[in-house]
């Protein structure tokens, strides 16, 4: 009896002591310099009596948006020390004003019910290491709608203070540009390039992009990046997709501006750089989050020619704020009265479906009526294609029994996702698909391609510049003449037969660069004038 009671008063003590504790958090060898990197980890030490929600931002100044902030929900524990990660889009710049701050909320509640706190840590030093002025632009889009303002991104080391400048030049003449002053720093910057009016249509823009000094010019350039020719210029975001979206050799690829989003609130627009094709899309209804497939339903349909497992994902990102998990996902729905089957799968080979098809198990989080909320948790491009919350996280695939034609339906879920294009594939074939320089459907194919010229055939095409009548001379076989205008969309298309001479009177068309081919033969670059 008395072992008993000890057991339970020492039972009873350790409750009273845990539980009779105040909530405390403090740093652990906080820093008072860091060096500029992506990846940062820093410590923390807490005491809590119950489950509670930790908060740790790091910042630069007391304004503006946190580069790091990290949120996540901690057991009870007496002085446990704990580690938080940051892994940042940007290197942080120069600067003595970088700020560490933590506190612990109420699990569940707001900000402003903070529970525990302290200090903050200021005044701390970023050390940049750059030797060299330099700088370099990637995934800056080849064709631009005709409009007065853009934005691109480019990477870049200053020594010192100074200029980055992006200008579009057409003929050699500066004809849109952009400044933003940087100081002392290794990273990323975005430059709004406007010009007086919309860009004119056409196919002989430049992008031409330098560091200089403050308010200086191109003669004034520390650092200047590679020249980037043959950018077209055209009349809108993006054209509704008049061919079938067929499936060929296990890969499907669709850009997501070529859907049509008539009647509905997605938007194409060009604000996120990155992109490929002339746009992306964008949904600007409000949020459905328990509502799916009742706003901006987008009816897909395509064409299945190898029946088999397919894995769905679509190059998307975050359109608003900094955080990774809000802004992030769409509804996607393949009716399973007419696949085969539609599910989410981990490695390990278990499944899930959407709720409302009749089969189970059902993911953690939002699906309802056959539809799967698919996310992503990044800001920036990235393809993915993932349904289930935290580690009920999966994969998801569609399968087809027989080849035919078929509907994918796309449905806004929350505000402000961004769509770039959308891949279905044969596992196999990720390669492939998940290359951003894959031609989609409406898009050409890559003149790498026909790895040989019409004119190493023994096939001539005549005259160049043309402007209306087109001679093809030396084709020997039936093949088909495809001609595509510089951001892909079919012009023109002619079944030729085996001729001398085959003349193709061609419709009216805007004067510019074109591309023609002749299947299984080669390819030829067209220039269509007045």
């Amino acid at each position: 009896m008395k072992i008993i009671t000890l057991l339970t008063l020492s039972l009873l003590f350790s409750f009273l002591t845990i539980f009779g504790q105040e909530d405390t958090i403090e740093f652990v060898d906080p820093p008072t310099e860091l060096n500029s990197q992506l990846d940062y980890t820093f410590t923390v030490r807490y005491t809590t009596a119950v489950e509670r929600t930790l908060i740790f931002e790091f910042r630069k100044g007391t304004e503006g948006n946190a580069l790091g902030f990290f949120r996540q929900d901690i057991p009870p524990a007496t002085d446990e020390n704990y580690e938080v990660t940051f892994n940042l889009d940007n290197k942080p710049v120069s600067g003595n004003d970088y700020i560490l701050r933590t506190y612990i909320i109420e699990k569940g509640k707001t900000f402003r019910e903070t529970v525990a706190d302290t200090p903050d840590i200021t005044s701390i030093t970023m050390i940049v290491d750059v030797t060299e002025d330099r700088i370099t632009a990637a995934d800056v889009p080849q064709t631009l709608p005709s409009q007065n303002q853009y934005m691109f991104e480019v990477t870049y080391a200053a020594t010192t203070d100074r200029d980055i400048v992006f200008e579009i030049l057409n003929e050699g003449q500066v004809a849109a540009s952009g400044r933003t002053a940087v100081v002392r720093s290794d990273g990323t910057a975005l430059i709004t390039v406007q010009s007086e009016n919309p860009l004119p249509e056409g196919n002989s823009y430049t992008y031409r992009f330098y560091l200089t000094i403050t308010g200086g010019t191109f003669t004034d350039a520390t650092a200047t990046g590679d020249l980037i020719g043959n950018v077209a210029v055209v009349g809108s975001l993006g054209d509704v997709c008049t061919e079938v979206y067929e499936e060929k050799e296990g890969v499907l690829l669709i850009e997501a501006e070529n859907m049509d989003i008539s009647g509905t609130m997605w938007q194409r627009k060009i604000d996120k750089p990155g992109y490929t094709g002339t746009s992306y899309i964008e949904w600007t209804g409000p949020d459905r989050f328990g509502q799916p497939g009742t706003a901006g339903v987008l009816d897909i349909k395509i064409k299945i020619n190898n029946p088999g497992k397919y894995q769905f994902q679509w190059r998307n990102a975050v359109g608003k704020g900094q955080s990774t998990t809000e802004h992030n996902d769409s509804w996607l729905k393949f009716d399973l009265n007419e696949v085969a089957d539609f599910y989410g799968e981990k490695p390990d080979g278990s499944r899930t479906y959407p709720r409302g098809t009749g089969r189970t198990p059902n993911p953690e989080g939002a699906s309802g009526d056959g539809w799967f909320k698919l996310y992503v948790n990044n800001l920036n491009w990235q393809f993915s294609g993932r349904t289930g919350d935290n580690a009920d996280g999966r994969s998801v695939f569609v399968e087809f029994d027989t080849a035919g034609d078929y509907t994918m339906q796309i449905s806004g879920r929350s505000a402000n996702h961004l769509i770039d294009r959308v891949a279905l594939y044969k596992v196999e074939n990720a390669g492939t698909a998940l290359d951003t320089s894959s031609p989609t459907v409406c898009e050409p194919e890559p003149l790498s391609t026909y790895t040989a010229t019409l004119a190493e055939q023994g096939i001539f095409v005549y005259p160049i510049p043309v402007q209306d009548v087109l001679t093809i001379q030396g084709l020997k076989d039936q093949a088909q003449f495809l001609l595509r205008d510089a951001k892909g969309s079919l012009v023109f298309q002619k079944e030729l037969h085996p001729s001398t001479d085959a003349t193709l009177l061609l419709p009216a068309l805007t004067p510019g660069l074109y591309f023609g081919y002749i299947t299984d033969k080669g390819s030829v670059k067209i220039i269509v004038e007045y």
